[in-house]
């Protein structure tokens, strides 16, 4: 079994070799990547796999044979809780699978099938991959949980997202390459927004943003060198995210940086530690000032938020969109309550994702699979042994699901991935509270 370091240093081989096959469009290359990335998933142990999967998210994107073809990132995300079963069966080790699990997703199952059926949809592979994560994540945590470590989950992904990033801007004049780096730009605005490989600017600002806070809360930690070195990575994902000029993450990276100055002004014993912090701000406040190196990004801010007249300008036609869900639930009540069955179809008047999860989740499973799948929430959540919130577990929950209201996670790694590092997280910050 690899260490934590040996599975980073072979993360970040890993990438090398696969910006090498991309770059070079040797399919021979990619089929190696793919092997190399499987047998990594084999050989870590299974509390180094949630933090494994959030390094390779901002890389998800561009882990194909092709631009058009299925990532196998998402594949090795479901093939890892099949060894994982197939070696915890063979060592005898505790049961692994008990009958509330079974119960809770066997009944999702089978009524979304049934209500499938009634639509006329088929089974996708995404239908099938979706259940089966449901049915193998609450089994990986119920074992595996109090063996995550938040800070290696935080820094396994800031160091997956700057890697990602600054790779991508190397590669962006590649003519082939340009199929899975997404620059959009605005000639009336003169706003140029960056995503990365996500090829969303906002789902790539979301990274950022959970990579900004684990960061910022780490730093509640840390002192001397390490505090420094997470200031400055705190310092290069703003950068990063700012390039995508994403509304979204400008004001939710506001309300995180302010409740975690709470958070930082509640501290209590160590005076020294937060004068350090604070002069860290007041010099980057300043060299920022001087240097003006955000003034293109807030230009580009000021210029998207003086095109805001309303609700719709300001949610960029998010909130008419809730509007047509909001008028197809009350036109179509059987529909509010059983639901599409998770499927892509959209029925007339809907025609395009909620761009709110919330909405989404109840579009796709309807009342009643909501119902189920609060359940499911519900056996992931019980291993939690302090239930009350703290300043960081606020700010946490804030950079963790705040994007979920402006974007669609339903049919994303994100939904797991985030959902697990918020729990992790809360459950460090619950400890050093005791």
């Amino acid at each position: 079994m690899m260490t934590a370091r040996q599975s980073f240093v072979y993360c970040v081989v890993h990438v090398s070799l696969l910006t090498i096959g991309q770059v070079s469009q040797m399919p021979a290359l990619l089929i190696v990547n793919f092997l190399l990335f499987i047998v990594l998933l084999c050989m870590i142990p299974p509390e180094l796999f949630i933090p494994t999967m959030l390094f390779y998210l901002p890389w998800s994107h561009v882990m194909k044979w092709n631009a058009d073809s299925y990532s196998f990132y998402t594949i090795g995300f479901a093939l890892f809780f099949v060894v994982l079963i197939v070696v915890h069966e063979r060592k005898q080790k505790p049961k692994l699978f008990q009958l509330g699990h079974l119960a809770v997703i066997c009944s999702l199952m089978g009524y979304t099938l049934l209500v499938r059926l009634w639509q006329e949809h088929a089974p996708t592979l995404d239908y099938w991959m979706f259940m089966w994560v449901c049915l193998s994540l609450p089994l990986y945590l119920q074992h595996y949980f109090p063996k995550i470590s938040f800070e290696r989950c935080v820094l396994f992904l800031a160091s997956g997202v700057l890697t990602a990033s600054f790779t991508a801007k190397w590669l962006m004049e590649i003519p082939h390459m340009q199929a899975y780096i997404e620059v959009t730009t605005s000639p009336l605005l003169q706003v140029t927004r960056w995503s990365g490989f996500y090829g969303d600017a906002n789902f790539y600002a979301a990274h950022i943003l959970v990579a900004i806070c684990g960061l910022l809360i780490l730093m509640l930690q840390k002192n001397g060198a390490v505090l420094f070195m997470l200031f400055v990575g705190v310092g290069l994902l703003i950068y990063i995210g700012l390039l995508s000029v994403s509304k979204m993450f400008i004001v939710l990276l506001a309300l995180v940086i302010a409740t975690w100055l709470v958070a930082l002004f509640r501290q209590r014993h160590q005076a020294l530690h937060k004068m350090l912090i604070y002069s860290l701000m007041g010099l980057s406040i300043f060299i920022i000032t001087v240097t003006g190196v955000f003034a293109e990004q807030l230009a580009m801010y000021a210029a998207r938020f003086r095109m805001v007249s309303d609700v719709s300008t300001l949610t960029t036609g998010r909130s008419e969109i809730l509007n047509d869900y909001l008028q197809f639930f009350q036109d179509k009540p059987l529909m509010l309550w059983l639901g599409q069955g998770y499927t892509n179809h959209y029925v007339a008047p809907i025609t395009s994702a909620a761009h709110n999860t919330g909405v989404q989740l109840l579009y796709q499973f309807g009342i009643v699979g909501v119902l189920c799948i609060g359940v499911w929430i519900l056996r992931c959540l019980w291993k939690l042994e302090n239930k009350s919130f703290s300043i960081g577990s606020i700010a946490l929950a804030i950079a963790c699901f705040g994007p979920w209201l402006a974007l669609d996670v339903l049919f994303a790694d994100e939904l797991f991935l985030m959902t697990v590092l918020f729990l992790v997280g809360y459950r460090e910050l619950a400890r050093s509270e005791m």
